[in-house]
């Protein structure tokens, strides 16, 4: 079955080639083609961690197994295998994940799914708009808006996942001859919202409020009474830089132009705020001051959906509980709505307070331990950047951190280097990001203990130091 599963580097171009014989200049051929290239480097450097497999997961990290692949040796790797049988007694510590607050192993989570799948069984019954959703699918949506809307007066919808929730909104806001603003790092579902929106795309550089607002003015001169619908978009937290996006100016600049704003919140809720409740919580602004809010129950949250918050009247305006993206689509199996429920419980019950103690409950001892681990990764990054190695650790106060290398082969160097060390990351390279920004992006985990993060944080200087400035 494993073998079933694996795509050898080979197979991986034959599949590109196939895919890019569409123009030049779709995005997604590119992507494709890029992802081929990136493959067949790496295969070359001896980190293909395309063939890794995972046999085991558990709270402090992944157990793998390494397919056969020249120029990769299992035996130089920390990961010992013998034969065809794993025998894992070294693991890696993962910091590629996007288990923000490992929520996928408390054991009140595990309890609540267990629960649920007695009752309900393992799958959905339907699509959400129709009969895929049960109480426990009520309480997720319950427990966002008291995170969203506090006060009362909002929507909640959930998706299948992140990507169909922006794939689903987007359209619903704009279309044919309306207009989207957006951050030209916007996340890639986010991109696929737009196009199928059908709505002019007008990007500003990531995080440029000046060049934004010049062509909001600009715009103005076109739409002067502002007949068209205007959307600006960001990400709460960007995917791959981790900057978190300048949410006041935003607000601001969305009244002033007459814009609905939309935020992705996918890699912010449980990594970012003192009550770990997402952008607005940063900004300690009101989270009614978004007009929609997409996200995901598969990150911090440790569970799997996505969903999509508003007001009430937009909801009614927008149809969305009829949209053919959720009713063509099955819903969120109850046992995962039961686990994320329960998380999301844990997240609306902590304070500061509680949090700053790690105590009341087990969303605030780890979010305690998450944010330590940030710090002390952030220290070691510090250190990579008085080295003339480029990070940004000031400007990425999340879960989500980078070391910007710039080039792909001292990438892919960095990453086999560090899973032989026992230490699992992510190298990013063009498409997923600009050229000449192929970076190490690095995620934190609260159940790697004070301890081991300090380990996790001096290979990685060590690796960084030895192949970019050795």
């Amino acid at each position: 079955m494993e073998q079933e599963l694996t795509l050898s580097t080979d197979t991986a171009d034959a599949a590109a080639n196939e895919v890019v014989s569409a123009p030049a200049d779709n995005f997604f051929a590119r992507s494709a083609r890029g992802m081929a290239d990136s493959y067949g480097k790496a295969a070359e450097v001896g980190a293909d961690l395309s063939r890794l497999r995972v046999s085991s997961v558990g709270p402090k990290g992944a157990w793998v197994r390494h397919l056969p692949s020249p120029g990769f040796s299992e035996t130089t790797t920390s990961v010992r295998n013998t034969g065809t049988e794993a025998s894992h007694v070294d693991g890696v510590f993962v910091l590629c994940g996007c288990a923000y607050l490992s929520a996928s192993f408390w054991p009140e989570t595990i309890a609540a799914a267990h629960r649920a799948i007695d009752a309900h069984g393992v799958g959905s019954y339907d699509s959400a708009p129709l009969s895929g959703e049960t109480l426990h699918h009520e309480h997720v949506k319950e427990e966002l808006l008291k995170l969203y809307r506090p006060a009362g007066g909002g929507a909640a919808f959930l998706t299948i996942s992140a990507s169909m929730a922006n794939i689903t909104a987007v359209p619903m806001l704009v279309g044919r001859g309306d207009t989207i603003f957006a951050d030209a790092e916007s996340h890639m579902t986010l991109m696929q919202g737009f196009t199928a929106s059908q709505a002019r795309v007008l990007r500003f550089k990531h995080g440029d409020m000046q060049e934004l607002e010049r062509k909001l003015i600009e715009f103005d001169r076109t739409d002067p009474e502002r007949l068209r619908r205007r959307l600006l978009v960001s990400d709460g937290i960007f995917s791959m830089s981790g900057h978190v996006c300048n949410l006041p100016k935003l607000v601001e600049l969305a009244r002033r132009y007459q814009c609905r704003l939309l935020i992705d919140e996918a890699h912010a809720l449980g990594a970012l705020g003192p009550s770990g409740r997402g952008t607005a919580d940063h900004w300690n602004m009101d989270p009614t001051c978004i007009d929609v809010i997409t996200g995901t129950l598969a990150k911090a949250v440790g569970a799997q959906g996505g969903y999509i918050i508003c007001n009430a009247s937009l909801a009614e305006e927008a149809s969305y509980e009829y949209t053919t993206n959720r009713v063509f689509s099955s819903g969120v199996p109850p046992s995962i709505a039961a686990a994320a429920s329960e998380v999301l419980r844990q997240m609306n019950a902590a304070t500061p307070a509680t949090i700053a103690s790690s105590a009341s409950n087990t969303f605030s001892s780890m979010y305690h331990k998450q944010r330590r681990n940030i710090g002390i990764l952030r220290d070691y990054l510090h250190q990579l950047q008085e080295m003339g190695i480029d990070t940004d650790p000031n400007c990425a106060p999340g879960a989500v951190q980078r070391i910007i290398v710039g080039n792909e082969r001292a990438l892919f160097e960095i990453q086999k280097r560090l899973y032989q060390r026992g230490v699992y990351v992510l190298g990013i390279v063009y498409p997923a990001v600009s050229q000449g920004q192929d970076q190490i992006r690095l995620t934190v985990m609260p159940v790697i203990s004070e301890v081991e993060m300090h380990q996790c944080g001096k290979a990685i200087v060590d690796v960084c130091r030895s192949v970019l400035n050795g």
